[in-house]
């Protein structure tokens, strides 16, 4: 086959197929190149790291009001006023507030697992999109 002009992956082509002693034969072809949607790939992936931050935000909001309290009650000075506060904030139960706070920061940590693999696959998903757009503005 002998192509007279460079093919640019946007156009329709004319293929015109001949054999000494055969029928000359002409068939229309049209190029197409299935391309990946990486833009609404990165979509679905920010809206999946978007409700695991809504997820997020109200545990880590009470991790943050409990702190100083468990701070407070680690000192373990009975005598000091952030001590009696935070054993008040307790209601006098020191183990079951400070099993609270850990269990608050335990299921934090798994529901923020996956953001990890989320950032790394969107950050690919960026470079094959940029890549995808250079390659057909050459």
């Amino acid at each position: 086959m002998k192509v007279t002009k460079p093919l640019n992956f946007k156009n329709k082509y004319r293929l015109l197929a001949t054999k000494k002693d055969y029928t000359s034969k002409k068939v229309n072809l049209k190029i197409v190149i299935k391309e990946i949607n990486y833009d609404a790939k990165i979509k679905q992936i920010n809206a999946k790291i978007e409700a695991i931050k809504n997820q997020i935000k109200p545990l880590s909001q009470q991790v943050k009001a409990m702190e100083p309290f468990v701070n407070a009650l680690e000192n373990d000075n009975p005598t000091s006023s952030d001590y009696q506060t935070a054993l008040q904030q307790a209601n006098e139960n020191v183990t079951a507030y400070e099993n609270q706070y850990n269990n608050l920061k335990a299921q934090i940590k798994a529901d923020s697992n996956p953001l990890g693999l989320l950032y790394d696959q969107r950050q690919t998903y960026i470079y094959k999109s940029m890549q995808q757009l250079l390659k057909y503005k050459n």
